[in-house]
Protein backbone atom coordinates (compact mmCIF):
# COMPACT_ATOMS: atom_id res chain seq x y z
CA UNK A 1 0.00 0.00 0.00
CA UNK A 2 2.81 2.25 0.21
CA UNK A 3 3.48 2.67 -3.38
CA UNK A 4 -0.19 4.04 -3.23
CA UNK A 5 0.54 7.07 -0.89
CA UNK A 6 3.79 7.67 -3.25
CA UNK A 7 1.71 7.94 -6.25
CA UNK A 8 -1.03 10.07 -4.38
CA UNK A 9 1.82 12.27 -2.87
CA UNK A 10 3.60 12.60 -6.19
CA UNK A 11 0.34 14.08 -7.94
CA UNK A 12 0.09 16.58 -4.79
CA UNK A 13 3.29 17.59 -5.33
CA UNK A 14 2.66 18.38 -8.98
CA UNK A 15 -0.90 19.97 -8.18
CA UNK A 16 1.55 23.01 -5.88
CA UNK A 17 3.54 23.35 -9.20
CA UNK A 18 1.35 23.92 -11.57
CA UNK A 19 -2.99 24.89 -11.11
CA UNK A 20 -5.59 21.81 -11.59
CA UNK A 21 -7.41 23.44 -14.54
CA UNK A 22 -6.28 25.09 -17.41
CA UNK A 23 -7.38 29.11 -15.70
CA UNK A 24 -4.45 31.64 -16.14
CA UNK A 25 -1.29 31.04 -14.25
CA UNK A 26 -1.96 32.12 -10.93
CA UNK A 27 -0.50 35.99 -9.65
CA UNK A 28 2.95 35.67 -7.21
CA UNK A 29 0.42 36.46 -4.17
CA UNK A 30 -1.87 34.13 -5.09
CA UNK A 31 0.36 31.24 -5.23
CA UNK A 32 1.95 32.03 -2.11
CA UNK A 33 -1.45 32.46 -0.46
CA UNK A 34 -2.01 29.23 -1.49
CA UNK A 35 1.47 27.52 -0.61
CA UNK A 36 0.49 29.55 3.02
CA UNK A 37 -2.31 27.82 3.78
CA UNK A 38 -1.38 24.15 2.17
CA UNK A 39 2.00 24.00 4.95
CA UNK A 40 0.33 25.06 7.96
CA UNK A 41 0.55 22.44 9.98
CA UNK A 42 -2.46 22.06 12.45
CA UNK A 43 -5.42 20.20 10.35
CA UNK A 44 -7.84 22.88 11.79
CA UNK A 45 -5.69 25.95 10.97
CA UNK A 46 -5.08 24.73 7.64
CA UNK A 47 -8.40 24.11 7.04
CA UNK A 48 -9.23 27.76 7.91
CA UNK A 49 -6.30 28.65 5.70
CA UNK A 50 -7.73 26.82 3.07
CA UNK A 51 -11.12 28.22 3.20
CA UNK A 52 -9.85 31.80 3.45
CA UNK A 53 -8.03 31.07 0.22
CA UNK A 54 -11.00 29.91 -1.72
CA UNK A 55 -13.34 32.31 -0.75
CA UNK A 56 -10.43 35.18 -1.72
CA UNK A 57 -9.48 33.40 -4.90
CA UNK A 58 -13.01 32.16 -6.14
CA UNK A 59 -11.68 31.78 -9.87
CA UNK A 60 -8.42 30.28 -9.15
CA UNK A 61 -6.83 27.17 -11.13
CA UNK A 62 -6.16 25.94 -7.31
CA UNK A 63 -9.41 25.51 -6.37
CA UNK A 64 -10.06 21.84 -7.26
CA UNK A 65 -7.02 21.14 -5.13
CA UNK A 66 -7.54 23.50 -2.32
CA UNK A 67 -10.89 21.96 -1.78
CA UNK A 68 -9.50 18.45 -2.17
CA UNK A 69 -7.11 19.89 0.76
CA UNK A 70 -9.91 20.58 3.19
CA UNK A 71 -11.39 17.52 3.15
CA UNK A 72 -8.19 16.12 3.79
CA UNK A 73 -7.70 18.45 7.22
CA UNK A 74 -11.29 17.30 8.09
CA UNK A 75 -9.87 13.92 8.10
CA UNK A 76 -7.12 14.89 9.81
CA UNK A 77 -8.23 17.31 12.49
CA UNK A 78 -10.92 14.14 13.41
CA UNK A 79 -13.87 16.30 12.00
CA UNK A 80 -17.64 14.67 12.15
CA UNK A 81 -17.85 12.41 9.31
CA UNK A 82 -20.51 14.77 8.17
CA UNK A 83 -18.68 17.39 7.46
CA UNK A 84 -16.30 15.47 5.90
CA UNK A 85 -19.07 14.32 3.31
CA UNK A 86 -20.08 18.09 2.98
CA UNK A 87 -16.66 18.62 1.87
CA UNK A 88 -16.16 15.74 -0.28
CA UNK A 89 -19.36 16.73 -2.19
CA UNK A 90 -17.61 20.61 -2.75
CA UNK A 91 -14.23 18.59 -4.04
CA UNK A 92 -16.40 16.50 -6.16
CA UNK A 93 -18.47 19.06 -7.34
CA UNK A 94 -15.21 21.10 -8.75
CA UNK A 95 -12.61 17.62 -9.47
CA UNK A 96 -12.10 18.02 -13.63
CA UNK A 97 -10.39 14.66 -13.88
CA UNK A 98 -12.61 11.23 -13.67
CA UNK A 99 -9.32 9.24 -11.30
CA UNK A 100 -9.00 12.63 -9.15
CA UNK A 101 -12.47 12.05 -8.47
CA UNK A 102 -12.39 8.45 -8.13
CA UNK A 103 -9.57 8.76 -5.45
CA UNK A 104 -11.39 11.27 -3.31
CA UNK A 105 -14.59 9.01 -3.13
CA UNK A 106 -12.18 6.09 -2.05
CA UNK A 107 -10.30 8.46 0.38
CA UNK A 108 -13.68 9.44 2.38
CA UNK A 109 -15.16 5.60 2.24
CA UNK A 110 -12.12 4.37 3.82
CA UNK A 111 -12.32 6.91 6.37
CA UNK A 112 -15.60 5.93 7.16
CA UNK A 113 -15.33 2.26 7.21
CA UNK A 114 -12.84 2.71 9.99
CA UNK A 115 -15.08 4.80 11.76
CA UNK A 116 -17.58 2.58 11.52
CA UNK A 117 -19.89 5.87 10.82
CA UNK A 118 -22.29 6.20 7.83
CA UNK A 119 -21.27 2.62 6.05
CA UNK A 120 -24.00 2.70 3.69
CA UNK A 121 -22.48 6.27 2.21
CA UNK A 122 -18.93 4.59 2.66
CA UNK A 123 -19.86 1.38 0.24
CA UNK A 124 -21.39 3.31 -2.46
CA UNK A 125 -18.36 5.87 -2.46
CA UNK A 126 -15.93 2.74 -2.86
CA UNK A 127 -18.57 1.09 -5.29
CA UNK A 128 -18.32 4.08 -7.63
CA UNK A 129 -14.45 4.44 -7.27
CA UNK A 130 -13.70 0.95 -8.46
CA UNK A 131 -15.99 1.37 -11.51
CA UNK A 132 -14.60 4.45 -12.37
CA UNK A 133 -11.00 3.37 -12.38
CA UNK A 134 -9.35 3.03 -15.83
CA UNK A 135 -9.18 -0.54 -17.09
CA UNK A 136 -5.10 -0.17 -16.71
CA UNK A 137 -4.66 1.40 -13.22
CA UNK A 138 -1.73 0.09 -10.98
CA UNK A 139 -2.99 -3.20 -9.29
CA UNK A 140 -2.36 -1.34 -5.79
CA UNK A 141 -4.30 1.25 -6.36
CA UNK A 142 -7.26 -1.05 -7.79
CA UNK A 143 -6.68 -2.81 -4.49
CA UNK A 144 -6.80 0.59 -1.93
CA UNK A 145 -10.76 0.37 -3.37
CA UNK A 146 -11.21 -2.82 -3.31
CA UNK A 147 -9.91 -2.80 -0.01
CA UNK A 148 -12.14 0.46 1.03
CA UNK A 149 -15.44 -1.49 -0.45
CA UNK A 150 -14.82 -5.11 1.22
CA UNK A 151 -13.99 -2.94 4.75
CA UNK A 152 -17.45 -1.19 4.43
CA UNK A 153 -19.33 -4.22 3.49
CA UNK A 154 -17.95 -6.02 6.56
CA UNK A 155 -18.20 -3.63 9.20
CA UNK A 156 -22.34 -3.37 7.83
CA UNK A 157 -22.90 -6.68 7.82
CA UNK A 158 -22.34 -8.43 4.09
CA UNK A 159 -19.94 -10.45 4.83
CA UNK A 160 -20.09 -12.06 1.22
CA UNK A 161 -19.38 -9.48 -0.65
CA UNK A 162 -16.96 -8.46 1.60
CA UNK A 163 -14.84 -11.52 1.38
CA UNK A 164 -14.85 -11.42 -2.61
CA UNK A 165 -13.84 -8.12 -2.87
CA UNK A 166 -11.45 -8.35 0.13
CA UNK A 167 -9.64 -11.71 -1.86
CA UNK A 168 -9.70 -9.65 -4.80
CA UNK A 169 -7.46 -6.79 -3.28
CA UNK A 170 -5.36 -9.42 -1.51
CA UNK A 171 -4.68 -10.72 -5.00
CA UNK A 172 -3.52 -7.29 -6.42
CA UNK A 173 -1.34 -6.44 -3.37
CA UNK A 174 0.14 -9.10 -1.53
CA UNK A 175 1.55 -8.15 1.81
CA UNK A 176 -0.24 -5.60 2.62
CA UNK A 177 -1.06 -5.74 6.48
CA UNK A 178 -4.05 -3.54 6.57
CA UNK A 179 -6.10 -5.51 3.51
CA UNK A 180 -5.01 -8.89 5.34
CA UNK A 181 -6.41 -7.70 8.86
CA UNK A 182 -9.84 -6.52 7.27
CA UNK A 183 -9.77 -10.28 5.14
CA UNK A 184 -9.06 -11.83 8.46
CA UNK A 185 -12.10 -10.27 10.30
CA UNK A 186 -14.11 -10.34 7.41
CA UNK A 187 -13.87 -14.53 7.22
CA UNK A 188 -14.14 -14.77 10.99
CA UNK A 189 -17.31 -13.00 10.58
CA UNK A 190 -18.51 -15.50 7.63
CA UNK A 191 -16.95 -18.89 9.96
CA UNK A 192 -14.05 -19.80 8.09
CA UNK A 193 -11.92 -19.84 10.91
CA UNK A 194 -8.86 -21.68 9.48
CA UNK A 195 -8.72 -19.06 6.59
CA UNK A 196 -8.94 -16.28 8.85
CA UNK A 197 -6.14 -17.56 11.31
CA UNK A 198 -3.89 -17.77 8.14
CA UNK A 199 -5.33 -14.33 7.03
CA UNK A 200 -4.47 -12.74 10.72
CA UNK A 201 -1.03 -14.65 10.64
CA UNK A 202 0.41 -13.16 6.94
CA UNK A 203 -0.78 -9.83 8.93
CA UNK A 204 0.89 -9.73 11.81
CA UNK A 205 4.29 -11.29 9.98
CA UNK A 206 4.43 -8.94 7.32
CA UNK A 207 8.35 -7.94 7.25
CA UNK A 208 8.90 -4.25 8.70
CA UNK A 209 5.12 -3.97 9.54
CA UNK A 210 4.10 -1.43 11.91
CA UNK A 211 0.09 -2.75 12.01
CA UNK A 212 -0.23 -4.40 15.35
CA UNK A 213 -4.14 -4.27 14.36
CA UNK A 214 -4.02 -8.41 13.89
CA UNK A 215 -2.54 -9.86 16.82
CA UNK A 216 -5.10 -9.56 19.41
CA UNK A 217 -7.66 -11.38 17.00
CA UNK A 218 -5.57 -13.79 15.89
CA UNK A 219 -4.13 -15.07 19.32
CA UNK A 220 -8.14 -15.11 20.36
CA UNK A 221 -8.78 -17.24 17.31
CA UNK A 222 -5.86 -19.78 17.12
CA UNK A 223 -6.56 -19.94 21.44
CA UNK A 224 -10.24 -20.73 20.79
CA UNK A 225 -9.54 -23.17 17.97
CA UNK A 226 -6.24 -25.16 19.31
CA UNK A 227 -6.93 -24.55 23.47
CA UNK A 228 -3.97 -22.42 23.45
CA UNK A 229 -1.40 -20.28 21.85
CA UNK A 230 1.52 -23.40 21.66
CA UNK A 231 2.47 -23.72 18.29
CA UNK A 232 1.40 -19.86 17.07
CA UNK A 233 5.38 -18.67 17.50
CA UNK A 234 6.23 -21.42 15.10
CA UNK A 235 3.37 -20.33 12.67
CA UNK A 236 4.56 -16.52 12.69
CA UNK A 237 8.33 -17.50 12.44
CA UNK A 238 7.49 -19.19 9.16
CA UNK A 239 5.69 -16.39 7.73
CA UNK A 240 7.82 -13.53 8.71
CA UNK A 241 10.27 -15.64 6.77
CA UNK A 242 8.57 -16.05 3.60
CA UNK A 243 7.63 -12.31 4.55
CA UNK A 244 10.85 -10.93 4.35
CA UNK A 245 12.03 -12.66 1.05
CA UNK A 246 9.00 -11.38 -0.63
CA UNK A 247 9.10 -7.33 0.71
CA UNK A 248 13.27 -7.43 0.29
CA UNK A 249 14.03 -9.86 -3.00
CA UNK A 250 10.48 -11.34 -4.65
CA UNK A 251 8.25 -7.67 -4.44
CA UNK A 252 11.29 -5.83 -5.91
CA UNK A 253 12.47 -8.39 -8.57
CA UNK A 254 13.39 -5.99 -11.93
CA UNK A 255 15.64 -8.55 -14.40
CA UNK A 256 16.38 -5.72 -16.77
CA UNK A 257 19.61 -4.73 -18.61
CA UNK A 258 20.27 -1.39 -17.55
CA UNK A 259 20.86 1.25 -19.87
CA UNK A 260 23.64 3.26 -20.84
CA UNK A 261 23.67 6.82 -20.18
CA UNK A 262 26.95 9.17 -19.60
CA UNK A 263 26.41 12.56 -17.96
CA UNK A 264 28.48 15.22 -15.68
CA UNK A 265 28.78 14.79 -11.75
CA UNK A 266 29.14 18.07 -9.63
CA UNK A 267 32.51 18.92 -10.70
CA UNK A 268 31.50 18.74 -14.51
CA UNK A 269 33.73 15.55 -14.59
CA UNK A 270 31.89 13.13 -17.34
CA UNK A 271 30.58 9.95 -15.90
CA UNK A 272 28.97 6.64 -17.16
CA UNK A 273 27.33 4.09 -16.66
CA UNK A 274 29.81 1.86 -18.20
CA UNK A 275 33.03 2.79 -15.53
CA UNK A 276 31.47 0.73 -13.25
CA UNK A 277 31.64 -2.49 -14.75
CA UNK A 278 31.96 -5.43 -12.92
CA UNK A 279 30.72 -3.91 -9.91
CA UNK A 280 27.05 -3.66 -7.70
CA UNK A 281 26.25 -0.59 -8.61
CA UNK A 282 23.52 1.32 -6.18
CA UNK A 283 21.82 4.07 -8.27
CA UNK A 284 19.36 6.53 -6.82
CA UNK A 285 17.30 9.03 -8.24
CA UNK A 286 16.03 12.01 -6.32
CA UNK A 287 15.72 15.49 -6.39
CA UNK A 288 16.28 18.21 -3.49
CA UNK A 289 12.59 19.08 -3.95
CA UNK A 290 11.16 15.86 -3.04
CA UNK A 291 9.92 15.51 0.59
CA UNK A 292 10.44 11.27 0.39
CA UNK A 293 13.72 11.97 -1.25
CA UNK A 294 14.87 13.87 1.43
CA UNK A 295 13.85 10.72 4.17
CA UNK A 296 16.08 8.11 2.07
CA UNK A 297 18.99 10.17 1.39
CA UNK A 298 20.08 9.98 4.98
CA UNK A 299 19.80 6.44 4.86
CA UNK A 300 21.40 6.07 1.63
CA UNK A 301 24.27 8.38 2.97
CA UNK A 302 24.57 5.69 6.07
CA UNK A 303 24.57 2.78 3.61
CA UNK A 304 27.62 4.80 1.38
CA UNK A 305 29.84 5.13 4.14
CA UNK A 306 29.41 1.85 5.54
CA UNK A 307 30.39 -0.08 2.13
CA UNK A 308 32.23 3.05 -0.05
CA UNK A 309 35.47 1.34 0.49
CA UNK A 310 34.50 -2.48 -0.84
CA UNK A 311 35.66 -2.60 -4.24
CA UNK A 312 33.32 -4.45 -5.87
CA UNK A 313 30.30 -2.10 -4.60
CA UNK A 314 29.87 1.86 -6.44
CA UNK A 315 27.44 4.29 -5.57
CA UNK A 316 25.88 6.91 -7.60
CA UNK A 317 23.14 9.53 -7.00
CA UNK A 318 21.20 10.64 -9.70
CA UNK A 319 19.94 14.21 -9.37
CA UNK A 320 16.80 15.60 -11.01
CA UNK A 321 16.03 19.80 -9.90
CA UNK A 322 13.27 21.25 -11.57
CA UNK A 323 13.51 23.74 -14.43
CA UNK A 324 15.88 26.67 -14.27
CA UNK A 325 18.73 28.49 -14.83
CA UNK A 326 21.65 25.46 -14.67
CA UNK A 327 23.99 27.03 -12.97
CA UNK A 328 21.26 27.90 -10.83
CA UNK A 329 20.27 24.45 -10.38
CA UNK A 330 23.59 22.77 -9.66
CA UNK A 331 24.08 25.58 -6.83
CA UNK A 332 21.00 24.62 -5.16
CA UNK A 333 22.18 20.61 -5.65
CA UNK A 334 26.22 22.04 -3.93
CA UNK A 335 24.23 23.47 -1.40
CA UNK A 336 22.08 20.84 -0.14
CA UNK A 337 25.03 18.18 0.04
CA UNK A 338 27.19 20.83 1.91
CA UNK A 339 23.72 21.70 4.09
CA UNK A 340 23.20 17.87 4.77
CA UNK A 341 27.09 16.82 4.99
CA UNK A 342 26.49 14.14 2.25
CA UNK A 343 29.64 12.49 0.68
CA UNK A 344 27.95 10.06 -1.73
CA UNK A 345 28.76 10.86 -5.30
CA UNK A 346 26.08 13.21 -7.31
CA UNK A 347 25.41 12.59 -10.77
CA UNK A 348 23.59 15.15 -12.51
CA UNK A 349 20.09 14.25 -14.95
CA UNK A 350 18.59 17.56 -15.61
CA UNK A 351 17.67 16.47 -18.86
CA UNK A 352 16.21 13.43 -17.34
CA UNK A 353 18.61 11.60 -19.51
CA UNK A 354 18.61 8.05 -17.20
CA UNK A 355 15.22 9.21 -15.70
CA UNK A 356 13.37 8.74 -18.58
CA UNK A 357 16.02 5.82 -20.21
CA UNK A 358 15.51 3.82 -16.91
CA UNK A 359 11.56 4.86 -16.61
CA UNK A 360 11.22 5.54 -13.32
CA UNK A 361 7.83 5.74 -12.16
CA UNK A 362 8.50 8.23 -8.84
CA UNK A 363 11.20 9.80 -6.68
CA UNK A 364 13.23 8.65 -5.00
CA UNK A 365 14.04 5.35 -7.14
CA UNK A 366 16.66 2.55 -6.19
CA UNK A 367 18.11 0.46 -8.42
CA UNK A 368 20.43 -2.46 -8.25
CA UNK A 369 22.58 -3.41 -10.87
CA UNK A 370 25.06 -5.93 -10.97
CA UNK A 371 28.48 -6.57 -12.53
CA UNK A 372 27.06 -7.87 -15.40
CA UNK A 373 24.98 -4.68 -16.35
CA UNK A 374 21.63 -6.51 -15.40
CA UNK A 375 19.02 -4.33 -12.69
CA UNK A 376 18.04 -6.94 -10.30
CA UNK A 377 15.39 -4.78 -8.00
CA UNK A 378 13.78 -1.85 -8.21
CA UNK A 379 13.02 -0.03 -4.82
CA UNK A 380 10.22 2.47 -5.43
CA UNK A 381 9.53 5.38 -2.89
CA UNK A 382 10.08 5.72 0.59
CA UNK A 383 9.42 3.44 3.68
CA UNK A 384 10.49 2.60 6.78
CA UNK A 385 13.39 0.20 7.37
CA UNK A 386 14.45 1.28 3.69
CA UNK A 387 18.00 0.75 4.97
CA UNK A 388 17.19 -2.35 6.00
CA UNK A 389 16.26 -3.78 2.42
CA UNK A 390 18.67 -2.21 0.67
CA UNK A 391 21.23 -3.56 2.21
CA UNK A 392 19.78 -6.84 2.25
CA UNK A 393 19.94 -6.77 -1.85
CA UNK A 394 23.36 -4.90 -1.71
CA UNK A 395 25.12 -7.75 0.57
CA UNK A 396 22.83 -11.04 -1.52
CA UNK A 397 24.30 -9.17 -4.59
CA UNK A 398 27.98 -9.23 -3.22
CA UNK A 399 27.62 -12.86 -1.80
CA UNK A 400 26.58 -14.20 -5.62
CA UNK A 401 29.79 -12.62 -6.80
CA UNK A 402 31.82 -14.59 -5.18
Amino acid sequence: MKQIALTLALAVGLAIAAPTSMAQAPAADERQAFLKAVRTEAPAERVAELRAFVAAHPDSGFIPEAKHRIMRGLIAAKAPSTDVVKAYDEAAAVSTDALDKAMIQNEVASELANRGEMLEKAAALASESLAALPADIDAEMRAAVQDSLGWALTRKGDVPAAVKNLKAADSLAPGSQEILYHLGVALEKSGESDAAIDAYVRSAAVYLGEDHSAEAPLKALWTKKNGSEKGLDVRLAEAREVSRNFVIFESRRFEQAAPAWQLLDLNGKSVKLSDFAGKVVVMDFWGTWCPPCRQELPKFQELYVKYKDNPGVAFLSMNWERPGEPAARVKLVTDFMAANKYTFPVVLDHDRVAAEAYKIPGFPTVFMIDGSGTIRYRNVGYENGVEQILEAQLTSMLAAKK
